[in-house]
């Protein structure tokens, strides 16, 4: 058994910075934005990857989320942020695996000229079927650089915590790096990432333990069609899992391979109001069969932001 992650005691340290922080002046900047959407979507294959759960069966949803953030300079160097999100996916026919996340964050990061440095801390309360099912914690210290004016870096380390409602021997504890890169081919217009991580599980069973690996790219280009401006994404990954328990119903650890390619666009109907049309596929390759499937997502969303 691994030792406990001090999750609790460095998220607090994170809002104990934040609320520590003289009162900002009136005539600092504090900014707002936020946003809601709501439209319908399309998922070949209905299930909760979290509890190795699927129905092998499509099924259409109806989607709503809606997000608030804050910024706010509390000093010449310091910023603190803060944030919430909520998403729900309820589906039409599979109504059981119908999804709600509530998400809150913290953030506080100082700049030390050369590079900033900050704490980010996430908490998401997950419901299921209108129950809760998963509570997760992270904590990440990041270390962040600009060199030039082209390319963005980006450190961290990441502490999670698993909690599940429906099934202990679930619940998790976990450490890992992660390094991200930016380039930007025309400033913020324009721009690819790659994003590398390596993690470690620890769970109440051995059975769920695992070490895995995992690499994103990403490309973000804005345009404009019709004297509208319009983002394009696109991007793929890939992520590996090696398990360190034997499962009994394959008589060996488990081991998880997973593809995955997105596209996505988003075009401005008028001010405030935009279209946001996505599509995703992951090809999940496991020698555990609830593991082993496809499944392709379709989203079409009208998003208005403030």
């Amino acid at each position: 058994m691994k030792r406990p992650i001090p999750y609790r005691r460095i998220g607090a340290l994170c809002l104990l910075t934040a609320l520590a922080q003289p009162a900002i002046a009136q005539d600092d900047p504090v900014t707002f934005s936020g946003s809601v959407s709501a439209g319908i979507g399309s998922d070949s294959n209905v299930g909760i990857p979290e509890l190795d759960q699927t129905t092998g069966e499509g099924d259409l949803s109806y989607l709503f989320s809606l997000e608030g953030n804050v910024e706010a300079d509390a000093s010449e160097r310091l910023t603190l942020r803060a944030g919430y999100e909520l998403a729900h996916t309820g589906y039409q026919d599979f109504d059981q695996f119908s999804l709600q996340t509530h998400r809150g964050s913290l953030e506080a990061v100082y700049d030390f000229d050369v590079v900033e440095a900050g704490v980010l801390y996430n908490y998401v309360h997950a419901r299921l079927d209108s129950e809760g099912y998963l509570n997760y914690q992270q904590v990440s210290p990041y270390v962040t650089h600009l060199a030039g004016d082209r390319v963005f870096l980006r450190g961290a380390l990441e502490f999670t915590d698993k909690d599940f409602q429906t099934d202990d021997a679930r619940d998790a504890e976990g450490q890992g790096l992660r390094g991200d890169v930016y380039y930007f081919i025309d400033g913020a217009s324009q721009y690819v990432s790659l994003t590398g991580r390596v993690r470690e599980e620890d769970a109440n069973s051995d059975l769920f333990d695992f070490t895995g690996m995992s690499v994103d790219a990403r490309y973000n280009q804005d345009f404009t069609v019709l004297d509208r401006s319009a983002e394009l994404r696109i991007g793929g990954g890939y992520e590996s899992r090696e398990y360190d328990g034997v499962d009994p119903l394959i008589s060996d650890a488990r081991s998880d391979d997973i593809l995955s390619a997105q596209t996505g666009l988003e075009f401005e109907l008028a001010g405030p109001l935009a279209l946001d049309v996505d599509y995703s596929y992951r090809d999940r390759q496991s020698n555990l069969p609830n593991a082993d499937y496809d499944e392709h997502v379709a989203e079409l969303r009208l998003r208005a932001s403030f």
